[in-house]
């Protein structure tokens, strides 16, 4: 069955002109090793229920805040970095946020959380923990530094847009354990998670 799915391979990189080599083979001077380069993009049915984007209204696997590169032991404040998201439905380009099931006075309130806001950032390198990152959310017309807002969604209403801030305060950025390298939170088992529940308007 091998020979078959090689024979195969080698057939179809023929038939398109590739020639691959790896591990490298030498030829007088020169050696040389190359593989093919796969290109992968997934494509999904437009989700039904509240779907969380960028700021592109791409959907997201994940939330990433980059702060870029900062100088070892330099920092002279506190960095601060933050990403927009988009409450949004993908049933149609016209669709509401809003759940009709839900409706009490013409309105839903939208709930929007953060767990576990403040996380602890690894070197990728030696897999030490090292900086400290604290997350905050401003949405609609709600003050910022918090963890929890409420957002009054009306008919009618396509998107909330909101954004998570992460601030690593100066003396995490130039602690002197801190060493060279990419540091992300991906390791912590109660990484910080962003929610968005959609909720009768109670309020008479």
């Amino acid at each position: 069955m091998k020979k078959i799915l090689f024979g195969i391979m080698a057939l179809s990189m023929a038939a398109f002109g590739a020639t691959t080599t790896n591990p490298g083979t030498v030829s007088g001077e020169t050696e040389t090793a190359s593989v093919p380069v796969t290109v992968i993009a997934e494509l999904i049915k437009a989700p039904t229920g509240l779907t969380i984007t960028n700021d592109a209204g791409t959907v997201l696997d994940e939330l990433v805040i980059d702060h870029g590169r900062m100088v070892i032991g330099k920092a002279t404040d506190d960095s601060v970095a933050f990403e927009f998201f988009k409450v949004q439905r993908f049933e149609d380009k016209d669709s509401s946020i809003e759940n009709s099931d839900l409706i009490t006075d013409n309105q839903n309130n939208l709930h929007v959380s953060l767990t576990n806001p403040v996380t602890t950032l690894t070197n990728t390198s030696d897999k030490t923990a090292s900086l400290t990152s604290t997350l905050s959310l401003t949405g609609g017309a709600n003050a910022s530094n918090l963890t929890s807002y409420n957002h009054a969604v009306a008919t009618g209403d396509k998107v909330h847009i909101g954004r998570v801030i992460s601030r690593i305060t100066k003396d995490s950025l130039n602690a002197k354990t801190n060493k060279v390298g990419i540091h992300h939170n991906r390791a912590e088992a109660d990484r910080p998670v962003l929610t968005v529940t959609l909720k009768a308007n109670t309020t008479k």
